[in-house]
């Protein structure tokens, strides 16, 4: 029962990190989000299949917090990297 939970938790957050970095990639920002949503949902659903329902809300969950973490953490490398070539410049 605890590995399960855990084994949807770990799913979700590489699916999480994954999908934080899909929103860079994307040309068009409402092809993205729908990719996004029907890619998750998919995988929802065979968590759900081979899970309980409570193993996808830890799941879905658990994308939501890593997504956060990987935008998050692409944005302050944006802002230190950019900050970096402006001292350079000086």
């Amino acid at each position: 029962m605890v590995l399960r939970a855990l084994g949807g938790v770990g799913i979700g957050l590489v699916w999480g990190w994954l999908v934080g970095s899909l929103s860079y990639r994307a040309v068009s920002l409402w092809r993205a989000i729908l990719l996004i949503v029907l890619s998750t949902a998919g995988l929802s659903l065979l968590v759900l299949y081979f899970l309980t329902w409570r193993n996808l809300v830890s799941f879905l969950i658990a994308v939501l917090l890593a997504s956060l973490v990987h935008v998050g953490w692409r944005q302050q490398l944006a802002e230190s990297l950019s900050q970096s070539t402006v001292k350079e410049k000086h």
